[in-house]
């Protein structure tokens, strides 16, 4: 062989044949399993299993009906007539219904004290033991066709003749039980024999590591104790600390026991023994198997390297070119090696010079520091395998890497969500946060304002009937953070209802729910541009965040070299329809409110898309009102807070447009019909420097002039609070003042404040009213929004509603009564 080609061939060839070779040793050993009389049908049935169950792990599945035609084949001759009547059953048996049949018929064979024998094989046991030819005269039916022949003087024959065989005199050859036994036993070894030279042979072609020897029940674990052993192939040690040297091995490397089990090898290295004789003997390429009992010495690889091994009088005898080497003894079964053993030195090499030690003379330096260091001659210490340094560990923990992932996922497999919220500032309509599904196939993203967190559920089932129709297909996995809006009860049923698998990332591990973390910060990002550049209030977020989720569905991803919006529906986005978010924009009027004179269009502020529909979302500066309309004429390079729009723009003007976009209604300007008023100067009243009205409301502004002056428009226009309910739920803000009133009747009931009683003859109720305060910040931006429900305490009158008034306080003092003390408690 001279071309690599060749040699692959050669190896392929050879390596091939291995799994295939052990493969058809079980399938001859399933086949020529037969059951004996003298043991346990079901325990043999359950080593037959056994078997099935290694050929199933080498990927060889036998069907359960050829398993029980086996069974029923395999009974031993006792059960003829059993086998007959189970192959004449109509119906076909199962493995458990087989099982049960037979456990049946054993119990009952084992009433009836047939143990497992026949009632041909009864009569000759009872043959024999009624003591031969002639005891008895039941004893001649077993030999109804033998003639009785008279004795002859023969027997002084055999006595004065010795067996060719055993030496013995007595008996002929034919008749020597000693021959008899001996050929029993070669016919009973002899197909063992040929199965343990058959795997030998094998196992040796294939360079596999095999012991056969199974007395190791009663060794002790990690001994440094050494045995002679015919039946391995290889060196095997328990001990790591014998080693010399040491490597650790490969993923895959194994070990085959006599048991036809494996055993992990966790690394090669060298041994050295030393002998009684004080010699020493290297062991090169042993293995460090920690399961097996025993550390073996493969008699193959010494006699490879000219040992001579001669067993004699139950003593091991070891040479070489004629020079005495060692010993050994017979010890239970096997020949244990004579050895030195210095209990001082064994493993002195990892704690003298060892690198553990180096480690902590160093301060706990890292490993790969110190074998830099000993490869500049720095230090010197031996060259193992060091173990974990449980300092270090406490010590210098580190949060593991997140290695990226590339999942083939398909549609709607995987679906990632999360939950944000933006500093607690609050949409035209309320919401304060907002919840994305992201599906890992394609990135595309769903995104939804909330008011509260508990609207999650709500939202997901939303979501999940949507796509699950529109694309007639499930979601088979959820994957969020371990958020308490995704841990409620329901929500835990209705996955399991439905088969969805909920996946959580680890406490403090929002990494592990990355894609959706990234996906919130890419809308957030680009939602603050848009505002920032239209320089619009902060309340349109909402808005915002659904252009930004349209857009960003539509753009290209460098991840899976498309766009989102591609995968999702199958065909590419179209752009052109696009604009610029807060750019002015003018919607035609619609018919029923337009008229021949006048302007025919409405100024407004572009604001987004419409869902499910072909239309613009346009802020009405008129009305305040958000409306959707296809006649749109765009101006993009103009924003309506920018000075160069309309330089003659008066103040009066400017502050309309402000009083709209922070969410006032526009004051029309006064009729020309309207009465003439006097045009006489008015003088307002001075109280002095001092003097604060009621109904003036004072805040702190910090910053600027510029500043200062930006915060005014929010600062003027500041409604009073609302005296009633009805008031409060007529302004625009009633959205904000009804989620107050819900959030104050529900701590009130929660708390028990009321109980509902009947109310008293000639009594009467008192009322009650709803007081609402608006919460401001320093800059003069709204807080919160409170409402508080309170008794009206003053409409009692003394006499009638009440007598007395006193504090609730009570003392208690001791009097002594008697001879005894008695506590008193006084109202004061």
């Amino acid at each position: 062989m001279t071309s690599p080609k060749e040699i692959w061939k050669a190896l392929e060839t050879k390596y091939k044949t291995e799994k295939q070779g052990t493969d058809k040793f079980i399938i001859q050993k399933y086949f020529d399993f037969k059951m004996m009389d003298n043991v346990s049908v079901l325990d043999q049935v359950h080593e037959l299993q056994i078997l099935v169950h290694k050929l199933n792990d080498l990927s060889i599945k036998i069907p359960e009906l050829f398993q029980v035609g086996a069974i029923i084949a395999k009974l031993p001759p006792s059960w003829n007539n059993y086998r007959k009547k189970l192959l004449h059953m109509a119906e076909e048996l199962t493995l458990e219904q087989i099982g049960t049949h037979l456990r049946i018929e054993q119990e009952s064979r084992i009433r009836e004290g047939t143990n497992y024998v026949s009632k041909v094989n009864e009569g000759t046991v009872n043959y024999v033991l009624n003591g031969g030819v002639g005891s008895s005269k039941t004893n001649k039916s077993f030999r109804p066709n033998k003639k009785i022949v008279k004795k002859t003087n023969s027997n002084k024959d055999k006595k004065g003749r010795a067996c060719f065989h055993c030496g013995k005199k007595g008996h002929y050859i034919r008749e020597c039980r000693f021959l008899k036994n001996q050929m029993k036993e070669k016919e009973l070894n002899t197909s063992e024999a040929n199965v343990v030279d058959e795997i030998v042979a094998m196992v040796s072609e294939m360079q596999i590591g095999m012991i056969t020897e199974v007395h190791m029940a009663n060794a002790a674990e990690n001994s440094s104790e050494w045995w002679y052993d015919s039946g391995a192939t290889i060196h095997v040690c328990n001990n790591k600390m014998l080693f010399k040297e040491y490597v650790e091995a490969g993923n895959g490397l194994e070990v085959l026991m006599g048991n036809h089990n494996t055993a992990k090898v966790l690394g090669t290295g060298t041994v050295e023994l030393i002998l009684s004789s004080g010699k020493k003997l290297k062991l090169t390429n042993v293995y460090h198997v920690p399961d097996i009992k025993k550390n073996l010495v493969s008699a193959s690889l010494l006699s490879k390297n000219g040992v001579k091994a001669v067993l004699e009088s139950d003593k091991l005898i070891l040479s070489k070119f004629g020079v005495f080497v060692g010993k050994g003894y017979s010890c239970n079964g096997m020949y244990k090696l004579s050895l030195i053993i210095n209990k001082n030195d064994v493993g002195c090499a990892y704690i003298v010079n060892s690198s553990l030690l180096w480690h902590a003379r160093l301060g706990h330096l890292n490993f790969k520091y110190m074998k830099y260091m000993s490869k500049h001659g720095l230090i010197s210490y031996k060259q193992d395998v060091h173990d974990k340094c449980e300092i270090c560990i406490e010590s210098k923990i580190r949060k593991k890497p997140f290695p990226s992932t590339n999942r083939d996922s398909q549609l709607l497999e995987l679906v990632h969500s999360d939950v944000c919220e933006l500093n607690g500032i609050l949409t035209r309509g309320g919401k304060r946060y907002f919840i994305t599904f992201i599906d890992d196939f394609s990135r595309y993203t769903y995104v939804y304002l909330m008011r509260n967190k508990d609207e999650s559920f709500d939202m997901f089932k939303k979501y999940k009937t949507e796509v699950e129709n529109q694309k007639d297909k499930r979601i088979k996995i959820l994957r969020s953070d371990r958020g308490g809006e995704y841990f409620p009860q329901e929500f835990t049923i209705y996955c399991e209802e439905n088969g969805l698998i909920h996946q959580r990332s680890a406490p403090y591990t929002p990494q592990q729910n990355g894609l959706a973390e990234r996906k919130n910060r890419t809308p957030v990002d680009m939602l603050n541009a848009m505002i920032v550049s239209a320089k619009l209030p902060f309340n349109l977020w909402g808005e915002a965040l659904l252009t930004a989720c349209h857009v960003h569905n539509r753009v290209l991803c460098k991840k899976i070299q498309s766009s989102p919006y591609e995968l999702w529906n199958g065909r590419k986005p179209n752009l052109s329809y696009l604009k610029v978010w807060g750019c002015i924009a003018y919607f035609r009027v619609p018919n029923p409110k337009r008229t021949k004179l006048g302007p025919r269009a409405i100024k407004s502020v572009f604001v987004g898309y419409a869902v499910n529909s072909k239309a613009y979302r346009l802020l009405d500066l008129s009305s305040n009102t958000i409306v959707e309309s296809r006649d749109v004429e765009f101006i993009e390079n103009k924003f309506i807070n920018d000075s160069q729009i309309e330089p003659k723009q008066t103040q009066e003007s400017d502050s309309l447009v402000n009083d709209s976009l922070s969410g006032n209604k526009r004051i029309e300007p006064s009729s020309p019909n309207e009465q003439r008023r006097s045009q006489r100067v008015r003088k307002e009243k001075d109280f002095g420097p001092d003097f604060i009205s009621y109904q003036v409301n004072v805040y702190l502004v910090e910053g600027n002039r510029e500043k200062v002056l930006s915060k005014l428009p929010f600062v003027g226009n500041v409604e009073e609070d609302p005296n009633t309910y009805s008031e409060a739920m007529a302004s625009r803000d009633a959205a904000f003042w009804r989620e107050a009133v819900n959030d104050e009747m529900d701590s009130i009931l929660s708390n028990n404040t009321w109980v509902l009683v009947d109310l008293p003859p000639s009594s009467n109720t008192i009322g009650c009213k709803w007081v609402f305060r608006r919460k401001y910040r320093t800059d003069g931006t709204i807080q919160t929004f409170k409402a508080r429900l309170v008794a009206k305490g003053f409409r009692q009158r003394e006499g009638i509603d009440y007598f007395d008034t006193y504090a609730p306080v009570l003392f208690d003092i001791a009097l002594d009564i008697g001879g005894k003390t008695w506590p008193w408690l006084f109202k004061g």
